[in-house]
């Protein structure tokens, strides 16, 4: 594989992760070696959050000396990294988490312990948190740093205790004066969702015709990060993406149906929040 390949490969698992990701896998030993080699942190990332798990468990043990620490730290609880982290031989599992900052290390581990038909196991991290105290010029600065295409459109408020106290677009922080505090301008209040509820409760009883995303809380009421409907979708096997889509009955099938409007419809408004 010419560097062009490799370059070319860079590219497109950063605009098409899923699809390239899964495409790795045909990949002979010389050229995923080299392919991996050239990876900076984010695309080592965005690999474990998309990479076949098989594949994965494999490839981080016969190249331990890549930074997968990294990519797990960036990645945080998300649902491939911690399936990753499930079938890895506990030592391996070990040496990756006991580089991980603390407290996104202890969030990986709740996650782990809990089992895979929980929220806690689906629960995206990666969004903007910040404090009422904080300047919007601040919070919108951040907000542009670390912010990607087709990210969250919402920056999360929670108070000195990790609250969630409510939630405003980075579109009404950009439009607002930047000498102003951010709990100074009004915030957009969303039921909060236990991260230890069910999936298939949370999929039953919250409220997804009004929303498409949930602020969770851990046990002790804290910020633990969003739970969104097609991730739910997905980890239950109920959307047309499923990998592996489970039988189900009667009654699933309309409940799929029922997911798959409902997706449909709050995907429209996703970018455009109220």
């Amino acid at each position: 594989m010419s560097a062009l390949d490799t370059d070319l490969l860079r590219a497109w698992l950063r605009f098409e992760p899923g699809a390239c990701a899964e495409a790795l896998p045909r990949l002979s030993g010389d050229d995923e070696r080299a392919l991996l080699d050239a990876l900076d942190e984010k695309e080592l990332e965005r690999l474990v959050e998309h990479a076949p798990v098989w594949w994965l468990a494999t490839t981080i043990a016969e190249h331990p000396h890549l930074r997968w620490h990294e990519a797990v730290a960036g990645a945080g609880a998300h649902p491939n990294v911690v399936h990753t982290l499930r079938v890895l031989p506990a030592s391996t599992r070990s040496a990756l988490l006991s580089e991980v900052a603390p407290r996104r290390r202890v969030r990986i581990q709740r996650a782990l312990a809990l089992p895979s038909d929980r929220v806690w196991s689906v629960l995206d991290e990666q969004v903007q948190v910040c404090h009422p105290d904080e300047l919007v010029a601040a919070v919108v600065e951040r907000a542009r740093a670390t912010s990607e295409a087709g990210d969250d459109p919402w920056v999360y408020v929670t108070n000195a205790d990790d609250r969630y106290l409510g939630q405003v677009s980075i579109l009404r922080l950009s439009e607002a004066e930047a000498s102003v505090r951010v709990g100074d301008i009004p915030l957009t209040d969303r039921p909060r969702i236990a991260a230890t509820l069910l999936l298939a409760d949370a999929l039953r009883g919250a409220n997804w015709q009004t929303y498409d995303s949930l602020p969770a809380a851990d046990d002790q009421g804290r910020f633990a990060g969003v739970v969104r409907l097609g991730t739910i979708a997905r980890a239950l096997g109920l959307d047309a993406a499923a990998t592996d889509p489970r039988r189900v009955g009667l009654l699933s099938a309309l409940l799929g149906l029922w997911t798959e409007l409902l997706i449909a419809m709050v995907s429209r408004s996703r970018n455009a929040p109220s």
